[in-house]
């Protein structure tokens, strides 16, 4: 079966396609019949989950909203590119006479 086209609805970030013709929520363990449209989709997200929070992101979509919320920030804040950069650690090195025993 062809993979459905994701680009229509907004619906499609709520459920995976399990072949051959079946739709996986991703909210719930429910699995839809797929007829070529999302009609059930949507029917099932508006009865079951319409004011849930949305599925949890994986690591690459969550990087993304990461580095989106640091360019805000940098950029809203005027902040200098170098805030996004990690420091070094603050540790000093004890000196040699503070590290002998005293008598």
């Amino acid at each position: 079966m062809e993979q459905p086209s994701r680009k229509g609805s907004q619906v499609w970030e709520y459920f995976d396609l399990v072949p051959p013709n079946k739709m996986q929520c991703l909210l719930c363990p429910q699995l839809l019949t797929y007829n070529n449209n999302t009609s059930s989709m949507l029917r099932h997200y508006r009865a079951k989950h319409e004011n849930t929070q949305p599925p949890a992101t994986n690591q690459g979509s969550r990087k993304q909203e990461l580095d989106e919320a640091l360019v805000d920030f940098i950029v809203k804040d005027s902040q200098p590119f170098s805030v996004s950069k990690p420091k070094p650690p603050s540790q000093t090195v004890p000196s040699h006479t503070s590290l002998l025993c005293s008598p």
